[in-house]
């Protein structure tokens, strides 16, 4: 996948550019490591880069896309017993003012297509704060060889970098969904049915508690790389009636194995991440691992702060960000 001249790259560091804590150079420009030399630890850390703000004066953050190019010796080891897939990685976005991970993604053995073959890794960068310092991070867990070649960033159109209304990189890369589903379709702990197929809760009339959970599918697409597992992208839509009031937590969202009891993704969402008060926001929960034909369970988490009403939730079996829906 290759970035768009409309929405030009914020950052590009090669693995060397960075900064480590195990491993050795690899290449003129790469960083890796390996069981036979390196323990556990940080693969790259750093820049602690401060982007420029967002050309819209108003915005106090913005968000975008961290891209990992990666290679691993060995993408067809088994896993551990009793597992369908192994971590090898962890990818974080950390804000090191703030000392506070804000994006993170696992990397799977199982995921990588090819051995010994650079590959692109990509997630939602979460909230980026004005004038605060950003890391990029590769947490290694010290089960196979593994080589960073590059971080890159890439804002996301919204917050004014970008002239093209779409990103036009994403377009060609959007699948249609596997699954959809809204909000009055699932079940639910608390909260009402609002218009027509909408289900919301407000701190008038509801206590804390799941918005929606369910419906417990198993009939998502498997991975290209690993037909035992299923790997993807979980959109919520959900509207907010406030986003300015404070910045306080007002829900979290998991996609939640309901066969093993497991959480595969998650994220807390904060009232001022929602970009305008009374319209639909998507935000997207990145899941890797997932074993198929297990029972899967989308949740929101309400914590009585704010009127929120679920609009839709959505998997696609890609990992792909602002597909026009």
């Amino acid at each position: 996948m290759e970035n768009t001249t409309d929405c030009p790259l914020l950052g590009n560091w090669t693995g060397t550019q960075l900064q480590h804590s195990i491993g050795c150079q690899d290449g003129p420009a790469s960083w890796s490591a390996n069981p036979a030399q390196d323990a556990e630890g940080y693969l790259a850390f750093g820049p602690y880069v401060v982007f420029p703000n967002p050309p819209i004066a108003t915005q106090a953050s913005f968000t975008g896309y961290v891209y990992f190019t990666l290679a691993i010796d060995n993408n067809t080891a088994p896993p551990p017993a009793g597992s369908t897939y192994e971590i090898v990685a962890v990818l974080e976005v950390n804000d090191a003012t703030a000392q506070k991970v804000i994006g993170t993604y696992n990397v799977t053995r199982q995921s990588f297509k090819a051995a010994n073959t650079p590959q692109q890794f990509w997630f939602y960068s979460g909230e980026i704060l004005n004038g605060h310092q950003i890391e990029f991070r590769v947490k290694w867990l010290d089960r196979a060889y593994l080589r960073l070649d590059k971080v890159q960033f890439q804002p996301n159109r919204g917050a004014g970098f970008c002239t093209a209304t779409v990103d036009a990189h994403v377009i060609s890369e959007c699948p249609k969904p596997d699954a959809s589903w809204t909000g009055a379709q699932l079940q639910h702990g608390i909260g009402r049915q609002d218009g027509t197929s909408g289900w919301s809760a407000n701190p008038a009339q509801d206590a804390p508690g799941y918005l929606i959970f369910g419906p417990y599918y198993t009939g998502l697409t498997p991975a290209f790389n690993n037909p035992s597992v299923v790997e993807g992208t979980a959109y919520f839509n959900l509207t907010i009636d406030n986003n300015t009031a404070d910045n306080n937590s007002v829900a979290t969202l998991d996609a939640y194995d309901a066969t093993s009891k497991q959480r595969l993704g998650s994220r807390v969402i904060t009232r001022k991440n929602f970009a305008k008060a009374n319209s639909p926001v998507e935000f997207a929960v990145q899941i890797a691992g997932w074993p198929v034909g297990h029972q899967v369970e989308f949740r929101v988490y309400w914590k009585d702060q704010v009127y929120i009403r679920v609009n839709k939730i959505q998997f696609n079996s890609q990992n792909v960000f602002n597909c026009p829906k």
